[in-house]
């Protein structure tokens, strides 16, 4: 202002979500065109661990609401695909006693919950004054996905029958990453980080170790299980490389 006074905005997961400028998936804040004259702005960004490469846009207020409105419906439709999955598998489990449902309901659940952290669901949505765990919330649910894969992938396929020594590296591997994952969630740090990316990259590897040896012995089935991981690991892997 030119008496020298400053109107400030922040946002972020050091803040509540009730204490965001704009209480929206991301931070945003509101520039008015209606000053006299011009303004100044000043852009301050703090961003722990990894290197900061979002776009910084400019945006009307129209083309905002009409962007979350189609990215709300689209979001919604997979959370409600995933939540639907989650009851059939729990459903069937208890109806037929088969444990490998309600493993991969767990898988889905995890994989549900790591992407409303990643694309600000959750802390929008269901943790708002949470502050310290949506810091930290977005980092450790894809490392608790992929020990429920390891755990779910590991039951599915039983290793052990063919290749006892790569079910004792599978087991080890997922109790290991589970404890760094949960360490991670108590006492973040950017060496936690770092060794979470490398346990992640070595999990697919694993993952599909376990695949080819069992197509290779004969179980067709293991060829789909392995398809269908396969645009998970895909969209997974470039965050992790990055």
């Amino acid at each position: 202002h030119p008496d020298g006074s400053w109107v400030t905005q922040a946002a972020g997961d050091r803040l509540p979500h009730s204490q965001w400028a704009i209480q929206d998936r991301y931070p945003i804040f509101e520039i008015s065109n209606q000053t006299p004259e011009p303004v100044t702005y000043y852009l301050r960004i703090e961003h722990d661990r990894t290197a900061y490469s979002a776009a910084v846009n400019l945006y009307r207020s129209e083309e905002v609401i009409r962007s979350r409105q189609v990215e709300n419906l689209l979001l919604g439709m997979f959370l409600g695909v995933a939540l639907a999955v989650i009851v059939v598998c729990l459903t069937y489990s208890l109806a037929l006693g088969y444990p490998h449902y309600w493993r991969y309901a767990v898988y889905v659940a995890t994989l549900a919950l790591a992407q409303l952290a990643f694309l600000g669901l959750g802390t929008q949505y269901f943790t708002p004054q949470w502050v310290a765990w949506n810091a930290v919330a977005s980092y450790v649910l894809p490392s608790y996905s992929v020990v429920a894969a390891l755990w779910f992938v590991r039951a599915l396929i039983a290793p052990a029958k063919f290749a006892p020594w790569l079910d004792r590296w599978t087991l080890s591997l997922m109790l290991v990453f589970f404890c760094v994952a949960v360490l991670e969630t108590l006492v973040p740090s950017m060496t936690g980080f770092q060794l979470s990316n490398a346990l992640i990259l070595v999990s697919m590897l694993t993952l599909y170790l376990v695949f080819l040896r069992a197509w290779y012995l004969g179980d067709t089935n293991a060829a789909w299980v392995a398809l269908g991981y396969s645009p998970i690991v895909i969209a997974g892997i470039f965050p992790v490389l990055r």
